[in-house]
């Protein structure tokens, strides 16, 4: 009985960090791996009261899947709210799994990080040789930009970045049995990639992390580091503000409303007219939104009555019936649109809750990367999407459990540390 539950440990090891490996080498590896994961994960549970930890955690933690539930009560879109509902299950199971089954202390934190920052770095080295093989057939630079530099791994931009930070974040913070000089590799193919990727949200986290990075270097007189990070500050904010086809430009445009509809209209204009059209229909509904799953059918069907009462220009008109299919690119609109001012409150307060118990624990990794998630939640509706919803409901809560203190410790032995 003892051998058989020291293999399920072993085969749980294996399988989370298989799990940590997966994240940017497809959806579908992801998927399979989250299978692979849950299942081992039933096989060491022991029904047992939860320290007060993780009851808080694991309860503000599934805040989102409780607010859907509830919101299932009073929303007229009953198909596409069970389909939200369903989507957001791993919130929900995934840190009760890790709770339950204390996941986190039978897995070894450096090689969980280990195996996450190996899997985005051979991501991003496949995604660079078949642009770079792309490019090189028709000598057309944008293979190696943007949705075609995802495309081959199937990963939006957006999400792409996010995995491509917290595997620099993990290489920053981590113990890696690997030479200095290896590890400034590494770093420089991700920073790259970040660069390729043009997610204009994850370029400006990676500079402000560049920065708190250049200034902790400094204070702890690891002065080549330092050096190496201020380098990259300047190559960065030079290229990003001087290379003309640069998407981070796109912040820096002056914009009216004809840009839409005109050669004008990018991802930003676009951004600003869906955020502003969703808080004109708010005005409508404030404290509980149009309901769960309301965005897809309400906001299209208001923006078409928009267009028969005013005498729009047909190119500005086929132009925001057209964007008024896209989710609302911003994680707490969507919920205010849908829930309300109620639901929304609810959420927030719950993540300031976790917040909390991060800084009370001294979760400073998980706190990183949280922090980096939050403010990714500004541009994109990463908790309905499949990529964003694996990465909230298991990277995260594992970084939550990590022992931070042993972790110190470990870091103090290193010579070769990026700290």
């Amino acid at each position: 009985m003892v051998l058989k539950r020291i293999n399920s440990i072993n085969v749980l090891s294996f399988v989370t960090y298989l799990f940590a490996f997966s994240f940017a080498l497809t959806p579908f590896f992801s998927s399979i791996s989250l299978l692979f994961f849950a299942i081992s994960s039933l096989f060491i549970i022991k029904i047992k009261k939860l320290n007060k930890l993780e009851r808080l955690f694991t309860f503000c933690y599934s805040s989102l899947f409780i607010l859907y539930a509830f919101g299932m009560l009073w929303t007229n879109f009953i198909p596409r709210a069970t389909e939200l509902l369903i989507r957001i299950l791993p919130i929900l199971i995934l840190p009760l799994l890790i709770a339950y089954g204390e996941i986190y202390k039978k897995i070894n934190y450096d090689k969980f990080k280990d195996f996450f920052i190996l899997g985005v770095l051979i991501s991003c080295v496949i995604s660079l040789t078949y642009g770079i093989y792309r490019y090189t057939i028709d000598q057309n630079f944008d293979h190696l930009l943007y949705f075609d530099f995802g495309s081959f791994m199937h990963l939006h931009p957006s999400y792409y970045s996010l995995y491509i930070i917290t595997a620099l974040v993990f290489l920053y913070r981590t113990k890696i049995n690997l030479a200095l000089s290896y590890k400034i590799i590494i770093y420089l193919i991700l920073a790259v990639c970040i660069f390729l990727l043009q997610s204009k949200i994850s370029i400006l986290m990676f500079f402000l992390l560049l920065v708190i990075a250049t200034l902790s270097s400094i204070k702890k007189k690891r002065y080549k580091i330092s050096a190496l990070f201020f380098l990259t500050l300047i190559v960065l904010a030079v290229t990003g503000l001087n290379y003309g086809e640069n998407r981070l430009n796109e912040l820096f445009k002056k914009r009216d409303s004809k840009d839409i509809g005109s050669f004008k209209e990018d991802g930003v204009s676009q951004r600003i007219w869906l955020w502003n059209t969703a808080l004109d229909h708010i005005n409508d509904r404030p404290f509980f939104g149009y309901g769960l799953g309301s965005r897809e059918k309400i906001f299209k069907w208001k923006v078409e009555k928009t267009i028969l009462m005013n005498d729009y220009s047909p190119a500005y008109s086929q132009a925001i019936k057209s964007i008024s299919k896209f989710n609302l690119h911003n994680n707490y609109l969507q919920i205010l649109y849908e829930l309300g001012i109620v639901g929304l409150a609810f959420f927030l307060f719950m993540c300031i809750r976790i917040i909390i118990l991060g800084f009370l624990h001294k979760k400073w990794t998980f706190l990183s990367i949280y922090g980096v998630f939050l403010l990714f939640l500004f541009v994109e509706v990463a908790l309905n999407r499949q990529m964003g919803i694996y990465f909230y409901a298991f990277i995260l809560p594992m970084l939550f459990y990590q022992d931070e203190h042993i972790y110190t410790e470990t870091q103090k032995s290193s010579n070769n540390s990026f700290m």
